[in-house]
């Protein structure tokens, strides 16, 4: 995935700026898609593809989806055992 950095890279990458969407749409409809947004004057960017066992942003995050993973299912289990 590839995100403009306009300001502060923290700010760009995890602000939730009003109106900031995120769709995943399959790669025969893309063009489709851009097509509609920019029809009706709504601007849009493509930030990347989804599929594959890493999560990339730009050149500054690169993490496993297993982790990912393990952290979301786990962590408020983990924190109610007891544990680390």
């Amino acid at each position: 995935m590839t995100i403009p950095i306009k300001s502060r890279k923290d700010f760009s990458y995890f602000s939730e700026t009003q109106s900031r969407i995120i769709v995943s749409v399959s790669p025969d409809k893309k063009d489709e898609f851009q097509n509609i947004l920019h029809a009706a004057m709504h601007p849009c960017i493509h930030l990347g593809v989804v599929g594959g066992s890493t999560l990339k942003i730009n050149d500054d995050i690169k993490v496993m989806i297993s982790e990912l993973s393990e952290i979301y299912f786990n962590t408020i289990p983990r924190i109610m055992s007891g544990e680390k």
